[in-house]
């Protein structure tokens, strides 16, 4: 079930050091400024969803000398949390959504050209994100209240309400790669020549621009009441960032036996490496 400060009971709130009637002072402030305590959507449990796919389609040739054979393997993953951090100090409307999903497809083919010839692929894509969403479009709001309980104690503690400064966030990463493999097997199997090409690409792309809309600090529920907030912050520019690189390699190598006992492996190899960034920094305001 999902506890906020709508609906957890006198004994829940003083344990939280929340007297009920300064909650519902709360609330009446609230609704006086039309700043919403819950909306509609909203489950009335928290709830985790988790799903996941797998799986893998071969085709080979009768001989490994005859036709071609292909893989494909492919895998993914998606979760949920619905609402995502929900206290009994904070509104249902202070927080959001949070999702991810990942997934991932490879291909390898191979073929038998004859002459002692054989190519070799493999092709594969991979791609993951996270997200969250706040339920409510406004500023983030936090009050200090005060309160005093029937035997005599009392309780200071931070309410949040508004929206959530730091739900709206997301991270994307991809990678791609391709690689290929063309041999030649002497006829006496002594030698094995080898020609690999290599590309692969990797981009993440992330904006953690939190607190765009601005958060209202105020130091009791009078001060709430007459809008005199203590401290004002808000982010002025997006902290977002993205980077990306092209790899690539080159390499002929052989593997020459001259006898059951001896080996020798020798080749030669280039790789290249283009790298790109485009950051945006931060800065906020009081």
């Amino acid at each position: 079930d999902l506890h906020s400060l709508l609906n957890t009971d006198a004994l829940g709130l003083q344990t939280a050091g929340l007297a009920r009637d300064s909650v519902t002072r709360l609330l009446s402030i609230l609704d006086h400024s039309h700043v919403p305590a819950t909306v509609a959507g909203i489950p009335g449990a928290r709830l985790s969803d988790q799903a996941s796919l797998f799986g893998t389609i071969d085709f080979t040739p009768p001989s490994s000398t005859t036709g071609q054979a292909f893989n494909l393997t492919f895998n993914g993953s998606w979760s949920r949390q619905d609402p995502s951090g929900i206290t009994t100090t904070e509104l249902p409307a202070h927080s959001g959504e949070r999702s991810n999903y990942y997934g991932g497809v490879q291909g390898r083919h191979s073929s038998y050209f004859g002459f002692g010839i054989l190519t070799e692929t493999n092709v594969g894509v991979n791609r993951m994100h996270f997200s969250g969403s706040p339920f409510v479009d406004l500023p983030s709001g936090s009050v200090r209240v005060n309160s005093t309980f029937a035997d005599g104690l009392a309780g200071v503690q931070n309410v949040a309400f508004g929206g959530n400064p730091g739900m709206n966030i997301s991270s994307t990463t991809t990678t791609g790669q391709f690689m290929n493999s063309l041999s030649w097997f002497s006829e006496n199997n002594k030698h094995r020549l080898k020609f690999t090409t290599e590309l692969r690409r990797d981009q993440y792309a992330q904006d953690l621009t939190a607190n765009q809309l601005g958060s209202f600090s105020f130091n009791s529920l009078a001060d709430l009441e007459a809008g005199r907030p203590a401290v004002f912050t808000r982010q002025l520019t997006p902290r977002a960032r993205s980077e990306s690189q092209w790899i690539g390699g080159m390499s002929l190598g052989d593997s020459y036996r001259p006898t059951d006992d001896l080996q020798l492996q020798y080749g030669v190899r280039l790789d290249g490496n283009r790298f790109s960034t485009d950051p945006l920094y931060n800065s906020s305001v009081e």
